[in-house]
């Protein structure tokens, strides 16, 4: 294939035969680290909320890795542009309803806890839950990525996975269920069965 990394909100990729892996969340949790690991091209990243402002479709042989915009408000953006960039990511996956999709859901496991419970006491959703419930309704499959692992303490982590999981529907964390995957994009705890789900999903799309 010509191009190899597609930049832009009017990507279209739906006469593709290859699955989209679905890269999703909030601003500043670490998406664009994570597929700079798994697909080791320089995608640009930054310490600041908000780098990502358009789709990027990166190539990778035998399917599409999608690197989206955070989602929701970010202090390097007006609340106007944020807006614009959330639509845009909306825009995206309704556009590619009908492709084979896998979805990762990215949030901060060090921070999600306080920012779920602030949000629950004012009665709001948080985006990342809001996405799972989306993505899943035609998502082949859908799964959350607990980012920055290494943030906690050993003794903590059971503890807040199991927070996250009850969270997102779940009666508690399971290890290597795939439902929720501890990662780090810093030591790469998480690296390889991340890379072990994305091949079963190549394979199953080949095997179809």
């Amino acid at each position: 294939m010509k191009d190899d990394i597609l930049f832009g909100p009017e990507i279209d990729l739906r006469s593709t035969e290859y699955p989209l892996i679905l890269f999703v969340g909030r601003s500043n949790v670490g998406k664009s680290s994570i597929i700079r690991l798994i697909s080791g091209k320089k995608v640009r990243i930054g310490k600041k909320s908000g780098t990502t402002v358009i789709p990027i479709a990166i190539f990778m042989g035998s399917y599409w890795i999608i690197d989206m915009p955070g989602i929701g408000f970010s202090a390097k953006h007006s609340r106007s542009d944020s807006f614009k960039i959330s639509k845009t990511v909306i825009d995206f996956i309704d556009r590619h309803k009908e492709c084979a999709i896998y979805s990762f859901i990215i949030e901060d496991i060090s921070s999600f806890p306080q920012i779920y419970l602030k949000l629950k006491s004012k009665n709001i959703e948080p985006i990342s839950l809001l996405l799972f419930n989306y993505l899943r309704n035609f998502s082949k499959y859908t799964s959350i990525i607990m980012n920055k692992i290494d943030k906690l303490r050993k003794k903590e982590r059971i503890e807040q996975l199991d927070f996250v999981s009850k969270v997102f529907g779940f009666e508690r964390w399971v290890p290597r269920s795939h439902l929720i995957i501890p990662f780090s994009a810093k030591t790469k705890e998480g690296y390889y069965e991340l890379k072990m789900l994305i091949d079963s999903f190549v394979n199953k799309k080949r095997k179809e």
